[in-house]
């Protein structure tokens, strides 16, 4: 079974600053260095501290209201409102078909493939 979902992540070193933005909109705080990540500030010992949303209409709204303001997560947020779209349209009881695993497939490859390219290579 295909599992699908919006996940916003935003990572910082300064704890206030995720601690304020959790009672803003909510998630939950994950602190980095416990797990093995391959951020240079981890690995040069320094906490990193991520606050996760898994839950897809708060996503949504939050993408709304950061959207003009993105430069260099745009196109991922692009293809985060079409997932998005994507699962409410069959939530409601609805049936999924093939058509619709195969359309949530082919969005989490073309987000696997705007990742590899990153700003490094003129996105921004």
């Amino acid at each position: 079974v295909n599992n699908y979902r919006v996940e916003i992540s935003i990572a910082n070193t300064f704890l206030p600053i995720i601690e304020w933005m959790y009672g803003a909109i909510g998630g939950a705080i994950v602190n980095m260095s416990a797990y093995r990540y391959s951020n240079a500030m981890v690995k040069q010992g320094k906490p990193v501290y991520s606050l996760r949303i898994h839950n897809g209409r708060r996503s949504q709204y939050i993408i709304s209201r950061i959207y003009p303001y993105l430069r260099i997560k745009k196109s991922q947020a692009d293809v985060a409102i079409r997932m998005i779209s994507s699962l409410h349209g069959t939530s409601k009881g609805g049936n999924l078909v093939r058509t619709d695993l195969e359309y949530r497939e082919a969005l989490c490859q073309e987000l696997a493939i705007i990742n590899r390219k990153g700003a490094a290579h003129g996105e921004v």
